[in-house]
């Protein structure tokens, strides 16, 4: 047993940044008090505080009630909404190490570090209101508040699954949402915003400008090739060199989980893309790892007609075609669909899938 609870002092260091979010999100403590004492955490067996590899997922355990070590409740099939609405148990994916929870003030979030320089932004999990409740005034107001904007500083669209671009510029109030997945603006006092369950959250920023862009793509975006039509947004409606864009891929359904009839690769293939970039982006068995597991039911093999395809790499792929070098494009790779407790899911849950936020704010910053 000594063992199996002992930890090293640079693993409870790194562990404190946990019983921080536990405490400040789901305790109700204030900075002040977390800072006037050094939070003990411990280690036991598979929820330890070290730096795992980028395939294995590191936990962390949140609880409204109880201390971040007791583990005790911890079950492989648990709900994270208890029945009295409060947050219940939650345990945090591990994303790419480009990636990091945050604790927001509605509930944890994820940030990209390297965008993080340029742009104020983030992209939200389950436990949001927009997660459990009809996306309206209130869930935006709540994460617009995220980035210390406003309602009526918020630039959104009317998602079509299309290609369709809004651009808002210095000066102007954004109006009602019109059709279009790509919302672009340079002005610093506006924040735009898409929602998503399972499509691609993308946002950029221009290091050197600060104009900032966020796109919506699901399988038909993809097709349409939305990420090459922000960055061309970015060149012709704002002088944008794309090599000076810098691209995050929040999460959304990976290949371990998201099989497609044979009717998606031929749209694909009919929007030009080659032989080789098919070949990259479908396959006939499910990409499942130790970080993304397949959601139950999820066949080994793809049926008749069908494939998995990895949405992640075609965004990827897309970018870096378009101009955006390959050191400045990073993915959360975290699959949607395999993480029940923390992300909302169309494919896993149907109709009554909540919804996820991609925000962000841009910033005069040189680059």
């Amino acid at each position: 047993m000594a063992d199996d609870l002992q930890v090293t002092p640079q693993d409870a260091a790194r562990m404190a940044r946990a019983e921080r979010l536990h405490r400040r999100f789901l305790g109700g403590e204030s900075s002040r008090e977390m800072d006037g004492r050094l939070a003990t955490t411990v280690a036991v067996r598979d929820f330890s505080g070290r730096e795992d590899s980028m395939e294995e997922p590191v936990p962390v355990a949140f609880h409204r009630r109880h201390d971040s070590r007791d583990v005790g409740r911890i079950e492989a099939e648990a709900d994270d909404i208890w029945h009295d609405g409060t947050v219940g148990l939650m345990i945090l994916p591990q994303p790419d190490d480009h990636f990091e929870w945050i604790d927001a003030a509605s509930g944890p979030a994820l940030v990209c570090r390297p965008l993080a320089a340029f742009a104020h932004h983030l992209f939200t999990s389950r436990v949001w209101s927009l997660g459990s409740n009809p996306a309206g005034a209130e869930q935006w107001a709540e994460v617009a508040r995220a980035v210390d904007a406003d309602s009526s500083t918020l630039l959104r669209g009317h998602q079509v699954h299309g290609a369709g671009i809004i651009v808002h510029r210095d000066g102007q109030p954004p109006g009602p949402p019109a059709d279009a997945d790509i919302l672009m603006t340079g002005d610093s006092r506006v924040a735009a915003a898409v929602q998503s369950a399972d499509c691609v959250p993308l946002l950029i920023a221009d290091t050197r400008t600060g104009v900032v862009a966020a796109a919506h793509a699901g399988w038909r975006g993809l097709a349409l090739g939305v990420p090459g039509a922000a960055v061309e947004a970015f060149e012709n409606e704002f002088g944008s060199r794309a090599s000076k864009l810098i691209a995050a891929i929040g999460p959304a359904i990976g290949a371990c989980c998201y099989e497609v009839g044979s009717e998606v690769r031929d749209r694909f293939a009919a929007g030009g893309f080659s032989d080789w970039e098919l070949a990259r982006w479908f396959f006939r068995e499910p990409r499942s790892s130790s970080r993304n597991p397949s959601m139950g039911g999820v066949p080994g093999q793809a049926r008749e007609g069908h494939w998995f395809l990895d949405l992640w790499t075609v965004a990827r792929d897309q970018l870096r075609v378009a101009g955006i070098r390959e050191d400045r494009i990073f993915g959360a790779e975290l699959c949607t669909a395999s993480h029940a407790d923390v992300f909302c899911s169309y494919r896993r849950d149907g109709q009554r899938a909540g919804r996820l936020a991609a925000v962000i704010q841009g910033q005069k910053t040189p680059g």
